[in-house]
């Protein structure tokens, strides 16, 4: 493994963006901010902290990075957040730097990383444009029956 990405405004990281660092410098592995291609990193990291973190952010932030890790075949390691919860990518789910630095061990592995892509390609249907649109309309049909009824 040698690059570890993240997706988003780098403010929003707040200390995870030194503890991904440090992480990343003591394996000797890369960490690029925005990368231009997802694919092109073995790892991707999604973190909020500070007064961009807490319940609210944990409960009703989108899934929009966890399903981008989907689609580009990687594993992501996140906090335990409803929308990561709920999508299941790949993922390790993180609540200190301990954590940090498991995953990083545990996904340091090919044969592991490997095995997530594959994961990834079997589910990543479930995301496309289609699938979500249909997906919405039979639960919009859903409520109008109801309130039909």
């Amino acid at each position: 493994m040698s690059v570890v990405g993240y997706e988003g405004n780098a403010l929003y990281l707040g200390r995870w963006r030194q503890a991904v660092q440090s992480e990343c410098d003591k394996r000797g592995w890369t960490f690029v901010i925005n990368p231009p291609d997802l694919r092109a990193c073995d790892v991707l990291v999604a973190f909020r902290d500070g007064p961009w973190d807490g319940w609210m952010c944990d409960a009703w932030k989108s899934g929009v990075k966890a399903v981008n890790a989907i689609a580009a075949g990687r594993p992501l390691i996140t906090q335990g957040t409803v929308a990561a919860l709920e999508v299941q990518p790949v993922c390790w789910l993180v609540k200190d730097q301990r954590g940090l630095t498991d995953s990083f061990d545990y996904w340091a592995s090919f044969d592991w990383r490997a095995t997530a892509a594959s994961e990834c390609l079997r589910r990543v249907h479930e995301f496309t444009l289609s699938t979500v649109a249909m997906r919405y309309r039979n639960i919009l049909e859903g409520v109008v029956k109801e309130k039909a009824a």
